[in-house]
């Protein structure tokens, strides 16, 4: 049995200690401190949330040299981040699941136990064995503003070595600018030709200080057995007494929807004060689960301007989009708009569960307008969507262009009237 005499694991049941080890039972929750930084797991109460910083396709790619193998590429880090009491503004990325400060033998693909003399030094291991990018790739992408600024590095779809599985481990590691903070999350650890890679079975999870004297190791091929990698881990690790840099735990469930997208055709660019001329409009954004293993999806209530999104009027429209599974891109297209002004929130969605409403917020009012035949905003609305659902707005009727005023413009609105209400569905 590995001695872990720094290793403390917290569980539902009793810690036993023998001499310096200590015994435990259900491995559940991992913290630990040595040698002036905490570790600490997302199983954890107060460890880091797995909140994925979906990077795929707004991060740079990175030109790994030499090969996709073994290749490195340098990676510049727009603030001084603190690593073992040494600033550094780059760092070298390896294909091969490592961030090196030292920038010594980044293309080493054995992984190695920590501490080690031997080149790399300076290193955080994030998913270190012998990895292959094949078909996916490595990026970069600096989020957020100074002074809370992260710098993340995703490896997208990469494979153990030789690449002859099609399954893939998606993973990152975010350098948080605040405390100079680690954050390591595995997204997609998908088992590679029934080894156990995916699991760490031959990686290195941990960091490393530039003289291979000091570390703090959360993982050596396999050991401890209680802290495998899985899909939806969080690993966090920052300087003994310093600030929390990453997001404070959240409850389970849908995250709120982000990269809301609004576009005249589904797969399109975002277009901000969209004016559509064939009642069509279709809607994105980003959806995520807590549980990477949840289903999830995107759900649009559009309103015609002014009406509030207050919940009272009855019904609700709604359109949902795809589902998919832990966090995608989830889209709908709402047909049968009519000429008139619009505008639209979303939320995440997964069963009778939800997320917060999130307005799509273009600095524009309205948020797109219909014009069908060259009409224009303030006419009656109505819609329908993917299932069948049709509705005439909430608000009050409103016609836009109608000549005329006196008998004639009233009875045309009496008629307009009696007409939306006979078609209304209830």
């Amino acid at each position: 049995m590995r001695n872990l005499s720094r290793w403390v694991r917290l569980t539902s049941g009793t810690v036993v200690l023998v001499g310096l080890t200590v015994v435990v039972g259900d491995l559940a929750a991992f913290t630990q401190t040595v040698n002036n930084y905490d570790c600490i797991d997302s199983d954890e109460a107060t460890g880091p949330t797995f909140i994925w910083d979906d990077i795929s396709t707004s991060g740079t790619a990175l030109t790994l040299v030499f090969t996709p193998d073994d290749g490195t590429a340098t990676v510049t880090i727009p603030w001084t981040f603190t690593f073992f009491g040494t600033g550094y503004n780059a760092v070298v990325v390896s294909a091969n699941g490592l961030l090196d400060f030292g920038g010594t033998g980044s293309g080493e693909y054995v992984n190695q136990d920590l501490p080690n003399g031997t080149v790399p030094n300076a290193i955080v291991a994030a998913f270190w064995q012998d990895l292959h990018a094949g078909t996916g790739d490595v990026r970069w992408q600096v989020l957020g503003s100074a002074p809370n600024r992260r710098l993340v590095i995703s490896w997208n779809g990469v494979t153990h070595y030789p690449d002859t599985s099609p399954n893939r481990f998606t993973f990152q590691v975010a350098l948080y600018e605040q405390s100079s903070g680690i954050r390591i999350q595995y997204q997609t650890m998908a088992d590679n030709g029934g080894t156990l890679y995916a699991a760490g079975q031959g990686a290195t999870v941990g960091i490393e200080n530039s003289t291979g004297t000091a570390e703090n190791e959360y993982l050596f091929s396999g050991n401890p057995a209680g802290n495998a990698i899985a899909n939806g881990l969080a690993i966090g690790f920052k300087p003994t007494g310093s600030a929390t840099p990453w997001p404070a735990a959240a409850p389970a469930g849908p995250v709120d929807p982000t990269a809301l997208v609004q576009s005249d055709t589904a797969g399109g660019p975002n277009t901000p004060g969209l004016v559509d001329g064939d009642g069509s409009v279709s809607f994105r954004g980003n959806v995520s689960h807590t549980n990477p293993l949840v289903m999830v999806q995107l759900q649009v209530e559009v309103k015609p301007v002014p009406t509030p999104f207050d919940g009272t009027n009855v019904p609700i429209p709604l359109a949902t989009g795809n589902q998919v599974v832990g966090a995608g891109v989830s889209e709908t297209t709402v047909t049968g708009l009519t000429n008139g002004d619009f505008k639209w929130r979303a939320r995440t969605i997964a069963g009778v569960t939800n997320s917060g409403w999130v307005e799509y917020d273009a600095g524009l009012n309205p948020d797109f307008t219909i014009a069908i035949g060259g009409g224009g905003g303030g006419g009656p609305s109505g819609r329908n969507n993917s299932n069948g659902d049709s509705w005439i707005n909430d608000s009050p009727l409103c016609l836009g262009g109608v000549p005329g005023s006196g008998a004639g413009g009233i009875l045309w609105a009496g008629l307009a009237l009696a007409l939306a209400l006979g078609t209304r569905r209830r």
